[in-house]
Parts: structure tokens; C-alpha cells; sequence
């Protein structure tokens, strides 16, 4: 006979143990409710098919052992499915995950306001793929995606787009292949026999444009001495900088992030190489949410632009601006996975 799931307590952490499956989750807090532990599934490091795979079983467990009048989204995109009490948002893990929410959490506040919820809360994941396992389980509502990641995603995913940010005065942005001031790596062709630290291998700007504009400059990875994802765009920073890496790969305006308190600490660097522009990212809700909750979700992001509330929550992300979303505006990027033969699949396996 197959044992149900069951709760613990051990060394001040709740356990979650299943054992015909043999799955032992924890969560940090003594207190956690069983649909915690989908966002503890969703924060982890196994491939995507995999994290989903175990969302998907667990999904109707969860739901049924939560509080009375609790629901947990099913993981499908046939049934519509509207925001509960909570509106649920993320976004690529471009910096550090205390950053992104002290952040990101005020513009959750504010959609949920305007849609009529009891909260908005923003729910943390540790990289690209986490993102989409989270839209596609309906673990969450609302996202924030770059470019590669969302031109990839809706070749095998429904997603709603919603709106796009203006960033530092543009829609889009580039990617930079950045050294040291004193470094004497003055060119792409340079790079040969060096390290090189890019971002996660799903960012658009910190690793996939630049991987492929190395290669159409006759430098690919197999030139060079050592190359890794670091992972979010200031760590990359921080390896460049300690000399863990000759060469870094990030988004453009990333030492205006990374030393936000210290600007003058940008002059160590010196930029070698841009990539061809792109779209900034743009904010998406999962393919099965009630299409009224989505119409009225991009009237709440263009409202931010005037009303004030919605304005000090828009320049916190910070964006300077939100216009309507343009699908249209990322079918470069999907050109170029394309020709780079990119699959969110094959990006996973490189972890």
C-alpha cells in the first residue's frame, strides 16, 4: 500500500517526507503549510523536465492536504484558471534574489491592488529555468522574462504577454564582453587562451549573444582556456574583478547594478565588445489564467506610467517606463536561437 506524504519536525526545520517516492523535502521555517514546499521544488537545481516532472506528481497532493478554501493551480493549460486571494510574481534571476524582491515586491503589491487581491507577494527561484517551471505549474501568475528565455519558452508554452519596460531611457539594451582596466586583452580575437565567466546559460545578454558573437569572430568556446556560467550578472562581475576570470560576459548597464553604492568602482573595467541590441524582457502571466484577469493585468502595468502609487513601484523594479507588449519586437532572438540550433532543453544540459 502506498504511504501518503507526511510533515515533521527536526532541528528547527519542517520536513515533508513521502515515502513511496522517496522524496524528502525541507523548508526553513517551523511554521511552513504544504504548498510552501512547491516553491521549494521550484528554487532548486535539477533539470526543468525533471522539476516539473515532480511538480506535477506532487501538485495534487499538495493541494489536498492544504488549508480549507486553498486551491493550487493544476499544472495544464486547458483548464482556465483565475488569481487566487494572492497574486504570485517572479523574475529572472538577474541579481541577487534579497535585491530582486526588496525590488520587485512593491509592483507585485501593486497589480494585486488593482486586480482586487488580498496580497502580492514576490516568490524567489535560482535560475532562467526555474522561471518557467514556476509559469508553467501555475505556481505563479505574473513574470518577468529576458529575451532568449521568452522567445524560447513560447515555441513550447502558452504565455500571455503583458507589457515592456524601458530601461536607463531604451526598450532594449546589449550585451558587453567586459576585463579588467590594466588587462592586455584589447579584442574578441584575444580571448583565445583565456577564462571567460558568463551568466546563467539561459541569459540572453550573458551568455548566448555573446557566445555567438565570439563565434561569428572566429573564437569558439573551444579556444578558449577555461569558460563557466557563474550564474546572475554580478557574480560575473565579481570573478572579473578578483581575477577568477580574464573576461566576463553580462548586460550593458551591470556596474551601475553591481556598484550601486561605489559608481567609481565601473572605471576597473573596460569593455571590448557589444552585442547587437534586444528587447529589455518583457512581462508575461501563464498561458491558463483567466483572459480577464489578463486584460486587466496589462491595464494595471500601463497605469503605472500616471498614477502614482503604480509609478514609485515601477521606478523601484526600476523600469523608467511600461508600453504595451510587441511579441514581434523578439523574433530576431528566435532567429538566432535558430541559427545558435538553441532549445531550452540542450540550455539546461549545460549546467
Amino acid at each position: 500500500m502506498e504511504l501518503p506524504p507526511f510533515l515533521h519536525s527536526a532541528a528547527n526545520r519542517q520536513y515533508l517526507f513521502w515515502p513511496h517516492h522517496g522524496l524528502h523535502l525541507f523548508a526553513t521555517s517551523p511554521a511552513v503549510r504544504y504548498s510552501d514546499f512547491t516553491v521549494a521544488i521550484l528554487a532548486g537545481r535539477e533539470p526543468l523536465r525533471a522539476r516539473t516532472a515532480i511538480l506535477l506528481t506532487l501538485l495534487p497532493l499538495l493541494s489536498a492536504c492544504g488549508k480549507p478554501g486553498t486551491t493550487t493551480p493544476h499544472a495544464t493549460n486547458q483548464n482556465v484558471q483565475p488569481i487566487g486571494d494572492t497574486l504570485t510574481f517572479t523574475v529572472v534571476p538577474y541579481e541577487a534574489a534579497q535585491r530582486l524582491n526588496e525590488e520587485y515586491t512593491p509592483m507585485a503589491q501593486y497589480l494585486a491592488h488593482k486586480l482586487g487581491k488580498k496580497q502580492g507577494i514576490y516568490v524567489p527561484v535560482v535560475d532562467y529555468a526555474g522561471v518557467l517551471a514556476a509559469l508553467e505549474s501555475g505556481q505563479v501568475d505574473v513574470a518577468y522574462l529576458s529575451s532568449f528565455p521568452y522567445a524560447l519558452a513560447t515555441s513550447r508554452m502558452r504565455l500571455y504577454p503583458l507589457a515592456m519596460p524601458w530601461v536607463l531611457g531604451s526598450l532594449d539594451y546589449r550585451g558587453i564582453i567586459f576585463v579588467r582596466k590594466e588587462s592586455p586583452i584589447k579584442t574578441i580575437q584575444d580571448l583565445k587562451g583565456h577564462t571567460v565567466a558568463f551568466g546563467d546559460p539561459t541569459s540572453t545578454s550573458g551568455y548566448l549573444l555573446p557566445r555567438a558573437l565570439l563565434e561569428r569572430n572566429g573564437v569558439p568556446l573551444s579556444s578558449l582556456k577555461h569558460y563557466y556560467n557563474a550564474g546572475d550578472a554580478n557574480v560575473v562581475v565579481k570573478a572579473v574583478e578578483t581575477g577568477a576570470a580574464d573576461a566576463g560576459a553580462a548586460y550593458e548597464s551591470v556596474f551601475q547594478v553591481a556598484y550601486r553604492g561605489h559608481p567609481e568602482k565601473a572605471q576597473m573595467f573596460r569593455i571590448i565588445a557589444r552585442t547587437e541590441a534586444i528587447p529589455n524582457g518583457i512581462y508575461v502571466a501563464r498561458g491558463n489564467l483567466d483572459p480577464a484577469d489578463v486584460e486587466r493585468l496589462r491595464k494595471a502595468f500601463l497605469a503605472m506610467n500616471t498614477d502614482p502609487e503604480g509609478r514609485a513601484a515601477m521606478l523601484k523594479a526600476p523600469n523608467d517606463k511600461i508600453v504595451p507588449a510587441d511579441d514581434h519586437l523578439f523574433d530576431h532572438v528566435r532567429e538566432t536561437a535558430r541559427i545558435l540550433n538553441l532549445n531550452l532543453e540542450q540550455l539546461e544540459k549545460k549546467k
